[in-house]
């Protein structure tokens, strides 16, 4: 049975939400908090605690990891459509997965709780930026490719910076490379989600399928030539 164009659009639009939400919840959230240093403090100390905002900011994890599953959905429905590698589709999918799983598990399990995060459940998370760009360089697109390649390379030095090796004083800037890491991670779901969006688009315009070759015209019928 054929999906509704309508339902993989909803579904991919979900993904290109998902670095709103994600860094939506913590703005709104973090600029209620008294004391909340967006610089120092990670993201996740906004879920701690009994506080209303506390569950508004877990809410909002839960609802930003289903928007990143529901675009692993979508991006599987629309790849046959605008021609996206089996394999490069499907490896993105169960990345998106892995991090929409880490999202929902950080909300339902807010700090300390040894289960926030999900564990090696969201391990793709950390493949993202390298997945993202194998689908991303299949493009051809310059703009994109110059993207993917930014993106590792920030991902890459946020993930030195965090693990002290660089000069970076990581304690007094904890927060602000938590979220530019982030930001090659969930930006990369909304890029990817973006672009197979535009692309099923323009397949569901022009008939979701490829133009017919013409049949050739029947032979004529018409008085049989020779000489008299």
């Amino acid at each position: 049975m054929s999906i509704p164009a309508t339902v993989r659009h909803l579904l991919l639009r979900a993904g290109v939400a998902v670095p709103v939400l994600y860094f939506g919840t913590q703005l709104i959230i973090g600029a209620t908090t008294p004391g909340y240093s967006f610089q120092r403090q990670p993201a996740s100390d906004l879920g701690a605690g009994g506080a209303f905002t506390a569950t508004l900011f877990n809410g909002g994890a839960i609802i930003t990891g289903l928007a990143a599953i529901a675009a692993a959905a979508g991006l599987l429905l629309a790849a046959p459509r605008i021609q996206l590698p089996r394999v490069a589709s499907w490896v993105m999918a169960l990345a998106m997965v892995s991090t929409g799983a880490a999202a929902i598990a950080a909300g339902a399990f807010p700090l300390p709780d040894s289960r926030h995060g999900g564990g090696a459940i969201g391990a793709g998370m950390f493949l993202m930026p390298f997945l993202a760009a194998l689908v991303l360089w299949s493009t051809k697109s310059g703009l994109l490719r110059g993207y993917a390649l930014v993106n590792i390379a920030v991902f890459i030095g946020c993930g030195f910076a965090l693990s002290g090796g660089t000069p970076i004083d990581q304690d007094a800037n904890e927060g602000a490379l938590q979220r530019v890491l982030a930001l090659t991670i969930f930006g990369a779901i909304g890029v990817v989600a973006a672009l197979a969006l535009s692309a099923s688009t323009r397949a569901t315009r022009s008939g979701d399928h490829p133009p017919r070759t013409a049949r050739p015209a029947p032979p004529s019928h018409g008085a049989r030539g020779g000489v008299a």
